[in-house]
């Protein structure tokens, strides 16, 4: 009783009978026309999914997931909402992606034709919502890659860091033979 409105909500923007991806595709296509906000509005509310499809239509990442993963399942879809980061701008100074908590987020999956396919009913964030790396000067690249190497080759640096370091070193030294150049004949 407590997802009836993720019930009426399904039928109101998915009306009929419908496969699955078609069903998860008009859900999914529909959300995305409320208003993406990360103020919250609906958080106060004795029932936070409900004030969300009904009053506020706005919200961040995980009601949009958590919506279309109930309405889904209302209409027997076997849904869940998965959460983790969308890959951030890649740093080509320091050879990764820079993902931040800036770049969490929610999508939803369904179960259809024996497997998870995924869905993200979330809209685009405004512009100017969020950091951006993309934008940066190559200075802050750099930085940001200098800081990256500094944490973990510095601070981070493991029992196994250790070791394998060690085994580089072995591996690559073993066998050189060092040949120390005689002294001048001043110094004898």
């Amino acid at each position: 009783p407590e997802h009836e409105a993720a019930r009426r909500w399904s039928l109101r923007l998915a009306p009929g009978v419908q496969p699955v991806p078609m069903l998860a595709r008009a859900l999914e296509t529909a959300l995305r026309g409320f208003r993406y906000t990360l103020d919250n509005p609906s958080g106060h509310a004795s029932n936070p999914l409900e004030d969300f499809l009904d009053r506020t239509q706005a919200g961040h990442c995980e009601y949009f997931a958590s919506a279309m993963a109930l309405m889904l399942r209302a209409r027997g879809v076997p849904a869940r909402v998965v959460n983790g980061y969308r890959l951030g701008p890649w740093i080509p100074e320091g050879g990764y992606f820079r993902v931040s908590q800036d770049q969490a987020h929610s999508w939803v999956e369904f179960w259809d034709e024996g497997r998870w396919r995924r869905a993200d009913p979330t809209p685009a964030a405004p512009a100017g919502s969020g950091s951006s790396y993309a934008g940066l000067g190559t200075l802050s690249r750099w930085l940001d890659a200098l800081s990256y190497r500094w944490e973990r080759y510095v601070v981070r640096f493991s029992d196994q860091d250790q070791q394998a370091g060690m085994a580089w070193i072995q591996d690559h030294w073993q066998g050189w033979e060092w040949r120390w150049k005689k002294p001048p004949a001043a110094f004898s």
